[in-house]
């Protein structure tokens, strides 16, 4: 009997075993990157909300620092005419000036610094309209070169106190 030529041997079928491990490698590959990238996203959101924050402490530190001017220069301006009032001599009528002079750029100054607060911009505006109003009144002063009458003092002391008071 002639026995029939072998034949190649059909291919072999892969088994469940052979199907879990190209899973298993993919699992273990794209899972970790998968988390990686979502760390990464984590990561760049929190730097950009911590350069947003950084940038509004500066800005409120550099308004905290103009507002410490700006009392400091409306300290000067009162004693300066305080001075001339008192002593009747013109050396104070020189801080009193000079203190008026940087009043106007420090209050512009610190404009643009709270234009995006609404109750900070309206809060500068109405130290802006008493400190205004108090300079009439000590220009007046200073032009008359007359002792000032006791009634406008007080009204004069009252619009500097809430000026201080705001600032």
């Amino acid at each position: 009997m002639v026995r029939p030529a072998r034949l190649a041997t059909p291919p072999r079928l892969r088994t469940g075993d052979d199907l879990e491990l190209p899973r298993l490698l993919r699992r273990a590959a794209v899972y970790p990157a998968i988390l990686m990238g979502a760390v990464a996203v984590a990561l760049v959101v929190q730097v950009v909300a911590l350069r947003h924050l950084a940038a509004r402490e500066h800005r409120s530190d550099e308004v905290i620092g103009r507002d410490a001017v700006l009392q400091l220069l409306l300290a000067e301006h009162e004693a300066g005419l305080r001075g001339w009032l008192l002593t009747g001599e013109d050396d104070p009528l020189a801080r009193y000036h000079a203190a008026a002079a940087d009043v106007g750029p420090v209050l512009d100054g610190l404009e643009p610094l709270v234009a995006d607060d609404a109750a900070q911009l309206a809060r500068l505006r109405r130290i802006r309209t008493l400190v205004a109003s108090w300079q009439a009144h000590a220009e007046l002063l200073v032009r008359s070169r007359q002792p000032e009458p006791p009634e406008q003092r007080r009204a004069r002391e009252a619009l500097m106190a809430e000026a201080r008071g705001e600032a």
